[in-house]
């Protein structure tokens, strides 16, 4: 992801709302889609960690001290304010709400197959099963980031990642059709 500029995040640090707004409209869509897709399309409770995740962003900027990426800097914010909001919410019903993001089934049914595989294959992830893969394979978010993100070793990711994609590729790769659409997905 390309960073904003230092001067707009010193300024949005020190409290200038026009240059946080730019820092918002910047890094907000990055940060909608990983948590969207993190809380398996609940786009009320998104919004509400969405809210919560640049709220706080909001009084830490000053804290921020520019050792790694901003978006790296950020991206924990948003890992710990999704994964605990899924904490607080597990036992709530599941379900997934993006319908206006799926394809439209007569108009490309190989895109909506490959919509519908993506949706089971996150909706059977526990949450940082879940944002690991989106954060890797969707967004490609360096292990090095990812490393600083969960406070677990870069080594360790790249083993979880790898025998989670095996995982599914078990599971949900049963027929040569079905294993096509997992290898797409992933």
């Amino acid at each position: 992801m390309k960073e904003l500029d230092d001067i707009t995040i010193r300024a949005a640090a020190a409290g200038d709302e026009t240059a946080f707004r730019r820092f918002y409209d910047h890094y907000s869509p990055f940060i909608w889609r990983v948590v969207l897709r993190t809380v398996r399309g609940n786009r009320d409770q998104a919004a509400q960690i969405v809210q919560d995740i640049f709220v706080k962003t909001y009084f830490s900027l000053k804290s921020y001290r520019f050792r790694s990426a901003l978006s790296t800097w950020l991206y924990r914010i948003a890992y710990t304010k999704t994964l605990n909001s899924l904490r607080r919410t597990k036992g709530e019903a599941r379900r997934m709400q993006a319908l206006e993001e799926m394809p439209d089934r007569k108009a490309d049914a190989g895109a909506f197959e490959k919509h519908d595989m993506v949706g089971r294959i996150l909706e059977s992830l526990a949450p940082e099963e879940r944002f690991l893969l989106i954060a890797r394979e969707m967004d490609g978010v360096p292990f090095e980031d990812l490393e600083k993100m969960t406070g677990k070793s870069s080594g360790s990711l790249r083993t979880r990642l790898s025998r989670l994609k095996d995982s599914i590729r078990r599971e949900f790769g049963n027929g040569r059709h079905e294993q096509a659409l997992v290898r797409e997905a992933l």
